[in-house]
């Protein structure tokens, strides 16, 4: 093999070599970009005693930097669904919780249709009794 043709090879590998390695570095950032914008969905339970009885809130809270799309949304109690469908899926379940032994009032409840969208660092009250 003559200078010139070594000096092409080389020349072509090195090529190669800088193509493959800018894709894998192309690859990298656009993996890193998208784990870096994931939602991060924490649910949190609160449950106090006040002079009219307990008080129970549930919530919903992205912590992540990316907005949350919220696909589906199911009220689940002993494997029995409530479907979000009905006017009141909160007081269905809060119904056949407290089979009628204590009254409750509900102050707010959040029924999430799909597509719900919770913005990055905001959470959703999802049911306040």
């Amino acid at each position: 093999m003559s200078a010139d043709n070594a000096i092409a090879v080389a020349g072509a590998v090195i090529a190669l070599a800088a193509l493959f390695l800018t894709v894998w570095q192309a690859w990298l950032t656009q993996h890193h970009n998208r784990l870096s914008v994931m939602p991060s969905l924490q649910w949190s339970y609160l449950k106090h005693w006040m002079d009219h009885g307990y008080n129970v809130r549930a919530r919903i809270q992205n912590n992540g930097l990316g907005p949350a799309r919220i696909t589906a949304f199911e009220i689940f109690l002993n494997k029995q669904l409530f479907s979000a469908e009905t006017d009141d899926p909160w007081r269905e379940a809060m119904e056949k919780v407290l089979h009628g032994a204590r009254p409750f009032q509900i102050k707010s409840g959040t029924v999430m249709t799909k597509n719900y969208v919770i913005k990055a660092m905001d959470e959703c009250l999802l049911i306040d009794l």
